[in-house]
């Protein structure tokens, strides 16, 4: 399952947060575009809308779950037989969860099947699926992730400095060795860790 690398956020976004408002474009579009690696590694998914040709392997049962949920838009599901002749199913033929991307038959298709059957990569779905728009709240864990990494790479002060005195003031800086994923990031992006089915 490969999908479209898209930015979660954008650069004008991002220089909302102070200390990001005058990092070069480029700069902070590559940092965005870095967290965006990271989160959706996290996240084992593709947030942006994006159409897939995905093969699966079907598991005998009478459902089967598209990889990258939520479902905007489902075409048909084709099934390679063992002997190796396939039948395209179109979407009507089928009910869905377009949040979960559960895709099961219907009682009255009128298919040959009933059921997913067991093979190896036998079933292709094709099918849209991703946010049309990037929730809010991983919007912003793209933002605290490419924040993180911009302080990692000292950021106009020294990355490597864990305290400082200015005067009658002391102050501690986060390592910049800390993971980019932090704690706050992990909890905005928690809802959206994709869930295996079976």
């Amino acid at each position: 399952m490969e999908g479209v690398a898209v930015s979660l956020c954008t650069t004008t976004y991002a220089k909302r947060a102070a200390d990001l408002a005058n990092v070069n474009t480029q700069e902070l579009q590559d940092l965005l575009d870095a967290a965006t690696d990271m989160i959706e590694l996290f996240c084992d998914r593709t947030f942006a809308s994006t159409a897939y040709t995905a093969k699966q392997d079907g598991t005998g049962a009478q459902w089967i779950y598209a990889e990258n949920a939520p479902l905007i838009d489902f075409t048909q599901v084709t099934i390679e037989d063992p002997d190796g002749t396939t039948e395209t199913i179109a979407a009507s033929e089928f009910r869905t969860d377009a949040e979960t991307g559960k895709i099961w038959f219907t009682d009255d298709n009128d298919s040959s099947y009933v059921y997913f059957p067991v093979g190896f990569q036998n079933v292709q779905i094709d099918y849209t699926g991703g946010y049309s728009t990037i929730p809010s709240a991983v919007q912003r864990a793209c933002l605290l992730v490419a924040r993180a990494l911009y302080a990692q790479t000292s950021g106009g002060w020294n990355a490597a400095a864990q305290s400082e005195r200015m005067g009658e003031h002391n102050f501690t800086r986060v390592s910049a060795n800390q993971d980019p994923l932090t704690p706050s990031a992990r909890a905005l992006l928690a809802p959206y860790v994709r869930q295996l089915f079976v």
